[in-house]
């Protein structure tokens, strides 16, 4: 756990994890948790990262809202190190987002976006992000797909170094979360109920 990230007794499942954003300029700091590198968190194939969040009425004052990153750059950057692995977030401000993925695969990255959604405060909502191994991935929203896109020649993403954060930024300019995040998962496969659809 980092800065004033904790974990509270009130998540959609019993205990969950409470994040915050990170501050800007000086004040800028690390939030969310992490899980250590390890081989099992880059899938070889197909996956799907779900999780479940809650915002809290300050959310409304921040462009990007970090669930997950494994990618460490969020953005287009021309380094080796820059494209691995993956990070899962909302982009836009006030009641108007999108949900992004930005997916690495050694030499370069692509972006997955969602359409518009509108989250409100203190209300837990389910998010899904599949990727099936050949360039397609598709968002889901409490169940109901939000978005697609398909990038030709794409395979698995590329292991990278870093850590799994989890409500935050991994490092450098920090982006929190302020809200609540629980039972995240990344699944080999493309999970089950976007087969039902």
């Amino acid at each position: 756990l980092r800065g004033k990230t904790r974990v509270v007794s009130d998540g959609k499942f019993g205990s969950c994890l409470e994040s915050f954003a990170a501050g800007e300029g000086e004040k800028n700091h690390a939030e969310g948790a992490f899980a250590v590198n390890m081989p099992a968190l880059t899938p070889k194939g197909a996956f799907t990262l779900e999780l479940w969040f809650k915002l809290r009425t300050e959310a409304a004052e921040h462009k990007q809202l970090i669930l997950l990153d494994k990618k460490y750059y969020h953005y287009v950057k021309d380094l080796p190190k820059a494209n691995h692995d993956y990070c899962l977030f909302l982009e836009g401000k006030g009641a108007k987002r999108k949900l992004k993925a930005f997916l690495g695969f050694g030499k370069d990255s692509s972006w997955y976006l969602s359409e518009t959604v509108s989250p409100e405060d203190d209300r837990w909502y389910h998010v899904a992000f599949a990727y099936d191994g050949k360039g397609g991935g598709v968002f889901q929203l409490d169940g109901k797909e939000v978005g697609r896109a398909t990038h030709e020649g794409r395979g698995p993403v590329s292991a990278g170094p870093y850590h799994l954060c989890i409500g935050a930024r991994l490092g450098s300019t920090h982006i929190g979360f302020p809200g609540f995040i629980d039972q995240v998962r990344v699944i080999d496969g493309v999970s089950s109920q976007f087969k039902k659809q």
